[in-house]
């Protein structure tokens, strides 16, 4: 079973928006998925980032889906992180802290600056 974490790619020609509006739409699927970098993973781990900050903004946004047994490698982020898991089941911990079960609908936070690391149950 696959596990999915909530957690930004400019669009392409499908991706539309609307200046008269103010606001930007970007169709689901129409951007690409990358595979999650080996410095920042360990295990198969596939990333869609369907929004980036733009302007004065300082969030943006990723899907993160973990095939089993895969991880994040010990991190940390200066605003901290929210973790919205999406489907499957996994573990998170803060260094020195109890490692918790995270399941589909859980809100996690992350301290500011806290080193932390979300994995992926194993099959």
């Amino acid at each position: 079973m696959q596990s999915e974490f909530q957690a930004g790619i400019d669009a392409d020609d499908r991706a539309s928006s609307s200046s008269e509006a103010g606001i930007k739409l970007v169709r689901n699927g129409s951007l690409p998925s990358v595979k999650g970098s080996d410095a920042w993973f360990t295990g198969k781990v596939r990333i869609d980032s369907p929004f980036q900050a733009e302007g004065d903004g300082r969030h943006g946004g990723a899907i993160v889906t973990f095939e089993p047994g895969a991880r994040t490698n010990w991190h940390t982020h200066p605003a901290g992180q929210t973790l919205v898991v999406l489907s499957g089941v996994g573990c998170t911990q803060c260094e020195g802290g109890p490692r918790n079960e995270i399941r589909a609908g859980d809100v996690v936070w992350c301290p500011c600056r806290k080193r932390h690391s979300p994995v992926a149950r194993s099959a």
